[in-house]
């Protein structure tokens, strides 16, 4: 029996794509017969510990609520003050405190347990083999027969003004370079945005890539970005495993959304992009920007509904929706199939967020979107062939106006072609693991 070994476990992550897409991925494996052990998305962020996460992803994603209720005093408490605006500010706190504390101590803030430079590798490398570091990563390694890397967003904009770029995708490049060059093993990295916009990570990507058995991209346009800046064209472009989601017809709204949408009348779908995260130095006032945005929208339609990307924890979205008293869904509230199926009953969903938009095709109602924090959003228009405006998500506040009468345009439009594009980019999806069908 193979043993395949899936880094990138985002089962138990507060994000909608990521839960589904590894959902996807696993439910292809576990046709298969092989056994499969999986490291948590948790690493990419920090240490695993040496006996590996306490909390095992499948107990984590148990414990999500889609829609229920807290059942003890201490959840509702923390229910009701997480939907409050001190929840706002003490976010904002936060991160003003861990600026404060990156100023003062400078350089050394950056303790990193996988290497941030291609020459620090070799070194390193040697540390894991003497068991200094990544102890449990080796112990998956020296078991695994296949290690296969899901590296979903890992590798896109993320460089701090020091020069660090962010930790996610250092582990999983270091990670790859580790299973096939140190510990000899079968390596793919998979389903995967490859656009850092930094030359240190090219320069990895140029020396890691090759060594792979196998490189699947989720869209087109790293294809051309693996080419341009590294040199490399072996990957293969395969779609997101989310394309792949089947919905489940028998769904039915729990009591949460009934309370929040009159399914009865239309509505229209709105969300924020993880742009406005890595560009938040730089960024213009995103709570302003939707303040302008959705009265706009109202006059389309006067349900407006927000899909909240960054859960409850990003205060300019926070405090917009209670601005506008806008009904909202987030992670904490209801899971990735309740949000199949909100979409499918919206006029149109507008964002800039990748997998919320593949499960608005998948439910056939058309999408507007704006930029992300790599290219994958504009990649999708391409994968779709659609013809309608993409914006900027860095001007989006000059462009309230336009993104309004886009939106009308899309919504009297034919998407026939665009949906069946979607549907049989499904199919396509499935390939994400072809290389474990062959193996004996």
């Amino acid at each position: 029996m193979n043993k395949i070994m899936l880094i990138g476990d985002s089962r138990d992550c507060p994000n909608y794509g990521a839960i589904g897409t590894t959902e996807m991925l696993l439910k292809e494996m576990q046709e298969l017969n092989c056994e499969i052990k999986t490291i948590s998305w948790r690493s990419l962020n920090r240490a695993t510990p040496v006996d590996g996460w306490k909390q095992t992803a499948s107990e984590s994603i148990a414990n999500f609520r889609y829609g229920l209720y807290p059942e003890t005093i201490k959840g509702r408490l923390q229910e009701s003050f997480a939907n409050t605006f001190l929840m706002d500010e003490y976010h904002l706190i936060k991160k003003r405190i861990k600026k404060a504390r990156r100023r003062n101590d400078g350089f050394e803030i950056h303790k990193y347990h996988v290497p941030y430079r291609y020459e620090d590798y070799a070194d390193f490398s040697q540390n894991v083999i003497a068991g200094l570091c990544l102890q449990y990563e080796k112990k998956m390694l020296e078991w695994a027969d296949v290690v296969v890397i899901n590296g979903e967003g890992s590798i896109v904009k993320g460089t701090d003004k020091n020069g660090y770029y962010h930790l996610g995708g250092l582990y999983v490049l270091f990670l790859s370079y580790l299973s096939k060059k140190i510990f000899k093993k079968e390596t793919y990295m998979i389903n995967h945005t490859v656009d850092p916009q930094n030359r240190d990570i090219y320069y990895m990507i140029s020396k890691v890539y090759p060594l792979l058995d196998g490189v699947y991209v989720r869209e087109p346009l790293s294809l051309k970005t693996l080419k341009e800046y590294c040199g490399y064209d072996e990957a293969v472009y395969v779609p997101d495993a989310l394309f792949a989601f089947e919905a489940d017809e028998s769904w039915h709204p729990n009591n949460y959304l009934d309370s929040i949408i009159d399914f009865s009348k239309p509505y229209i779908c709105i969300g924020d992009s993880s742009g406005f995260y890595t560009d938040s130095d730089n960024l213009f006032d995103v709570e302003k920007m939707y303040d302008e945005l959705i009265p706009k929208l109202r006059k389309i339609c006067p349900q407006v509904v927000f899909i909240v990307g960054f859960g409850k924890y990003y205060s300019p979205v926070m405090k917009t929706i209670r601005n506008n008293n806008v009904p909202f869904l987030c992670i904490h509230n209801s899971s990735y199939v309740d949000l199949f199926h909100v979409l499918k009953g919206a006029e149109i969903f507008i964002s800039g967020r990748w997998h919320t938009s593949i499960l608005t095709l998948k439910a056939r109602t058309p999408i507007l979107l704006f930029g992300s924090d790599s290219h994958k959003t504009e990649a999708l228009y391409k994968m779709i062939n659609y013809p309608y405006r993409f914006f900027d998500f860095r001007t989006l506040r000059l462009h309230t106006d336009e993104i309004v009468s886009e939106a009308q345009k899309i919504i009297k439009g034919d998407h026939e072609n665009s949906f069946l594009l979607a549907q049989q980019l499904g199919q396509l999806a499935k390939r994400n693991i072809e290389f474990l069908l062959n193996r004996k």
